[in-house]
C-alpha cells in the first residue's frame, strides 16, 4: 500500500466518482449549457453489435457524470491558468468577447441548403422574396480576434452566393455592410452567438430601405432593459471572468398573436426575462408557425418571415411596420405548400445567420 499509495489513490478516485454516478439522480436539462442532456439508451444486441448504443452509453456518462457543472468550470480555469485563447469550442477574444471557433466547414449541408433556397425563389416568383445571410460575430468584429487562429472567410463566402444568384427572381439584402459601420456598438452579445437587439434593428432598416419604405426610428421607441445575461458561449466554456450581457426590448402593440394557431400573450414571454435563458423571452422561444395581428397606427401589407433564432428580436420591428407578420421556423413547421398557397405576401424574407445556414438540416421543406 506505502509503495503504491498513488495507484491506489487513483483507484480511489476512479471507483469513487463511478459509484456517486450510480446514486446521483439523473438529469434531464443543463441549465448552465442550455440544453437537455443525454438519457440512458435502450438496449439491445443488435445496437450492441452496431456500436450505436456503447456511444450513445458514453455520450450518457459524459452528460451525467457526477458534479459535472463544477468540472466544466474547473476545466475553464485551468485552461485560462496555462493561458489558452479557446475552451470547448469558444474563442477567448479581447473586451470579453467570445466567438464560436469556426475553421471548419460542412461545405456539402451549405450547398444543399443554398439550393432549397434557390428553389424557394424560383416557385414564388409572383411573391418577392428577399435573402439575407447574416454573419457571425467573429467575421465582422474581426479586430477583436486573438491572433494565431484560421477561421472561415464568411463576408466571402456569404458575397459568393449573392453573386451566384445574379438573375434570379429575388432581392439581396445585405446586412454586412451595415453591421461592420456600426462595429464598434454594441450588436453582437459577448456571451451569446446572437446579435443584439441593436444589431437586429440594423437588419430591419436595411430591409425597410429596400422595400422602399421607412423604418421606425430607433429613438422613438420605449425601450427596456434586461441586464445579467449570459448566453450560449458562456455556457459551454464559462470563463471565469466573462461579463454579463444587458438584453434590450421594445414596446410593440398588438391586437393578437398565436403560436402554433394557440394565443399567447404579445411578443415576449416575460417571465423568461428572471430566467438563465433570458433570449427565449422573444416571441415565447422557438416555434413552428408564430402570426402576429399589428396594433401599430401606420402598419400596412404582410410578410412571410423564414428564420432562425436570430429573427426572434428582428420580428418585433416588423410589427411596427407590417400589419400581419407570419413567422416560420421551419425546425417546427413542415407544411410550406399550404401556407404559401393559403395565403399572399406583400413580401418573403429568408433571413438566416451564417452558422446555421451550414448545419440546418431542415431547409429542404423550402422546396416545394
Amino acid at each position: 500500500m506505502k509503495k503504491y499509495i498513488l495507484t491506489v489513490f487513483f483507484a480511489l478516485c476512479i471507483w469513487g466518482l463511478f459509484l456517486a454516478d450510480l446514486l446521483v439522480p439523473t438529469r434531464e436539462f443543463s441549465q448552465l449549457e442550455n440544453r437537455p442532456l443525454a438519457q440512458s439508451p435502450a438496449y439491445s444486441t443488435r445496437a450492441l453489435l452496431s456500436n450505436t448504443y456503447t456511444l450513445k452509453y458514453e455520450e450518457y456518462v459524459n452528460d451525467q457524470f457526477v458534479a459535472r457543472d463544477s468540472w466544466i468550470t474547473i476545466k475553464s480555469l485551468g485552461e485560462s491558468a496555462l493561458g489558452k485563447q479557446e475552451n470547448n469550442g469558444v474563442v477567448y477574444g479581447k473586451n470579453n468577447q467570445l466567438f464560436e471557433e469556426a475553421s471548419a466547414l460542412d461545405d456539402r449541408q451549405l450547398r444543399k441548403n443554398l439550393e432549397y433556397i434557390r428553389e424557394l425563389i424560383q416557385t414564388c416568383e409572383d411573391q418577392p422574396v428577399t435573402l439575407t445571410i447574416i454573419p457571425n460575430s467573429y467575421a465582422v468584429l474581426e479586430e477583436l480576434l486573438p491572433q494565431g487562429l484560421s477561421f472561415i472567410d464568411q463576408k466571402k463566402l456569404i458575397g459568393d452566393y449573392y453573386r451566384d444568384l445574379a438573375g434570379e427572381p429575388v432581392s439581396i439584402c445585405d446586412v454586412t455592410p451595415a453591421l461592420l459601420e456600426h462595429k464598434d456598438d454594441y450588436i453582437y452579445y459577448r456571451t451569446d452567438h446572437h446579435w443584439t437587439t441593436q444589431g437586429a434593428y440594423l437588419a430591419y432598416r436595411e430591409l425597410m430601405e429596400l422595400l422602399g419604405r421607412d423604418a421606425v426610428p430607433l429613438e422613438e421607441l420605449s425601450a427596456h432593459e434586461v441586464p445579467d445575461f449570459y448566453g450560449t458561449y458562456y455556457s459551454k466554456a464559462k470563463k471565469w471572468n466573462a461579463l454579463p450581457d444587458v438584453i434590450t426590448w421594445y414596446d410593440v402593440r398588438t391586437k393578437g398573436v398565436t403560436i402554433d394557431s394557440i394565443p399567447v400573450d404579445g411578443l415576449y414571454d416575460h417571465g423568461m426575462w428572471s430566467q438563465r435563458d433570458k433570449y427565449k423571452a422573444f416571441l415565447h422561444g422557438n416555434n413552428g408557425l408564430t402570426v402576429i395581428q399589428s396594433g401599430e397606427e401606420g402598419a400596412q401589407g404582410s410578410i412571410l418571415v423564414f428564420k432562425d433564432s436570430y429573427g426572434n428580436s428582428l420580428v418585433p420591428f416588423l410589427a411596427k411596420s407590417f400589419r400581419e407578420v407570419h413567422v416560420v421556423d421551419l425546425r417546427y413547421f413542415n407544411d410550406v405548400s399550404a401556407l404559401l398557397e393559403q395565403n399572399t405576401y406583400d413580401a418573403l424574407w429568408v433571413l438566416y445567420n451564417f452558422s446555421t445556414l451550414t448545419t440546418d438540416q431542415n431547409l429542404y421543406k423550402l422546396a416545394r
